[in-house]
């Protein structure tokens, strides 16, 4: 089964979500698109044992949240779109948080620096499991399937719900101050709106200093 809308597809197979983000080049999430997003989840994973996200286009999976909706009459709403996804995915236990992922320290020179990495250094930090070459994606994903399918469901889920329980048992708490910073302190401060503004307008951030 197939479905669709503008900006995310929708394929349900063999008990495997695939949904692609479909906003080329750079797959931006705009607000609706993530409320898109959120919709698709919602349908898909009482429905399925596997979820697939890929990225229209060869460019870029995603090159995340729209600039333009952080602005101080749109950030709200963008917030909480973005992190309806991120609790449904959490609620469905298939999530993980970049720091358990690579540790704080990894994670916080990613964080602050905004540094990209490629594929060999992601898998050196331990953020993806396997590195394949382009042309060999699709055949390599269908082999962990394949791999995957062969073990049991139920024992999966169990397994992810007891790892989930033991790591993110203070993940909604956690999301909830993560929000009240961003939006009550983060963007009531000059720099964040002024980095924002300077982007949209292509120019360098004037920044305030302390």
């Amino acid at each position: 089964m197939t479905i669709g809308n503008e900006t995310i597809q929708l394929r349900l197979e063999d008990r495997t979500a695939w949904i692609t983000l479909d906003r080329p080049p750079l797959n931006i999430l705009d607000i609706s698109t993530m409320q898109a997003l959120d919709a698709v989840l919602e349908r898909a994973l009482s429905k399925c044992d596997f979820v697939i996200f890929q990225g229209a286009g060869p460019q870029a999976f995603s090159a995340g949240a729209e600039i333009a909706d952080h602005t101080p009459e749109r950030v709200e709403k963008m917030l909480s779109a973005f992190h309806a996804v991120f609790r449904r995915l959490a609620a469905a236990d298939c999530l993980t948080i970049l720091p358990l992922l690579i540790g704080m320290r990894a994670a916080a020179h990613l964080i602050l620096t905004g540094q990209q990495i490629n594929a060999a250094e992601a898998s050196r930090l331990g953020l993806v499991t396997r590195v394949v070459p382009d042309d060999k994606l699709a055949v390599a994903l269908d082999s962990l399937l394949e791999e995957l399918q062969t073990l049991s469901p139920s024992v999966l889920q169990l397994t992810r719900k007891t790892l989930g329980g033991i790591h993110f048992a203070g993940f909604a708490k956690q999301l909830e101050e993560v929000e009240h910073v961003y939006l009550s302190e983060l963007m009531q401060g000059h720099d964040a709106r002024e980095g924002i503004l300077a982007f949209l307008e292509k120019r360098a951030p004037l920044w305030r200093r302390l």
